[in-house]
């Protein structure tokens, strides 16, 4: 069960942004819902068990009108991922050198994800307390961050779904 200071943090980010705060439960973990710029987001946690671990994640959706089905995965590059690479993985070149060592980036089109994900939006990724951790997905009406571990920082959930949203306007606007 989530701790108190998640609940407190959660309540006051959902308060912040006059969205509803669902406290939870001995067995229904808390949860944020609303609509913030237009747009129907959902904070939540879920658990990945792999079989000695059981690991919370932090989970931010957002709805979105994806009219041209873009496809974005954007995650940390790490030790396999450049193996992959070597072995033509996609990863699609933004131009911005520190982007693309920290980031991954896949997409159905290429010239669709990076007028998407476009400077503005790389830099705020970019400036966020821990750059690396940032991991999201486009699909389909979706749009989703999630992160290992318990978020509690009104600060930094606030600046996700900022680039989130941000993320979002772009997408529609194509």
């Amino acid at each position: 069960m989530p701790n108190k200071n998640l609940k407190e943090e959660w309540k006051v980010f959902a308060d912040q942004l006059a969205l509803d705060f669902d406290p939870g439960s001995t067995f229904k973990t808390p949860k944020v819902e609303g609509s913030c710029r237009g747009h129907n987001i959902v904070l939540d946690t879920y658990t990945v068990s792999t079989g000695q671990t059981t690991v919370i994640n932090t989970r931010l959706k957002l709805g979105v009108i994806n009219n041209r089905g873009v496809f974005i995965r954007v995650y940390r590059e790490g030790f396999f991922s450049r193996i992959g690479k070597k072995l033509g993985m996609q990863d699609i070149e933004t131009k911005n050198s520190e982007f693309d060592e920290m980031f991954m980036l896949k997409g159905n089109d290429e010239l669709e994800v990076l007028t998407i994900l476009d400077s503005a939006i790389q830099s705020k990724i970019l400036t966020l307390r821990e750059p690396r951790k940032f991991n999201m997905t486009l699909k389909e009406g979706s749009l989703t961050f999630e992160e290992p571990g318990l978020i509690t920082d009104t600060k930094l959930l606030r600046s996700h779904l900022e680039i989130l949203i941000d993320v979002a306007e772009n997408v529609e606007r194509m």
